[in-house]
């Protein structure tokens, strides 16, 4: 059985509140505490299944919704944006204030961290920013980028933020970003986001989710590439 709870906690940057869950086993010791940093346009919900498997093998499940993502978007602001000033770094911060928090509620249970796409440089950042504050860590669905490629997409990003706004969204910044994904299913792919999961009810549910799918904002965009550089 699991315990699954809801919670928040204020951002690094100074104001939003951000939204988490913990899953931890009702009926097995726990042996460790898993944080979870999810990636771009989805949320920690989309977890729980996982979390949930964990449970059963005595691992506490905890992760937060990044700024601009799931239950962490204030009303009426505007999805996949980290926010007016804030940056890569914010998000980073923001890993690393649930991770003090979670040491103090279990402080003689390892702690691992394991980040997921946009999450996985996320924690490359965090392993960079606070050697040695975590036990070990998962870095999966990852990748790199020619510097060429970072500065063309920076330039890119820069000139729309300039006239759109850095909250704005561009066909060309996400097709740029997202686009080569789905080339390996042909010239008529099932749906846009094929290239998400081998299971079709994974891309399915991704789609029918509210909380997941939005294009990202220019500005996200170039802080990404950012923390990638």
């Amino acid at each position: 059985m699991t315990n699954k709870t809801d919670f928040t906690f204020l951002s690094s940057d100074g104001k939003t509140r951000l939204h988490g869950i913990s899953w931890v086993p009702e009926d097995v010791a726990p042996v460790a505490v898993l944080q979870l940093v999810h990636g771009v346009a989805e949320h920690i919900d989309r977890y729980d299944d996982f979390a949930r498997f964990l449970n059963g093998h005595g691992v506490i499940v905890v992760g937060h919704d990044h700024l601009g993502h799931g239950k962490s978007l204030p009303e009426g602001a505007v999805p996949v944006y980290f926010g007016d000033g804030a940056t890569w770094e914010t998000v980073v911060d923001d890993i690393h204030l649930l991770h003090q928090r979670l040491r103090e509620q279990y402080p003689r249970l390892p702690i691992l961290l394991m980040g997921h796409s946009m999450g996985s440089f996320l924690s490359r950042t965090y392993l960079i920013r606070y050697p040695g504050t975590v036990d070990a860590a998962i870095i999966m669905g990852t990748g790199w980028q020619p510097e060429m490629t970072i500065r063309g997409g920076l330039l890119l990003a820069g000139a729309i933020a300039r006239i759109k706004g850095p909250d704005a969204t561009s066909k060309l910044v996400t097709n740029m970003a997202f686009g080569a994904y789905n080339k390996a299913f042909g010239d008529k792919p099932r749906t846009p986001n094929d290239w998400l999961s081998a299971d079709t009810d994974n891309v399915d549910a991704y789609m029918a989710d509210p909380l997941c799918g939005a294009d990202a904002t220019v500005g996200l965009f170039r802080q990404m590439l950012h923390g990638i550089r």
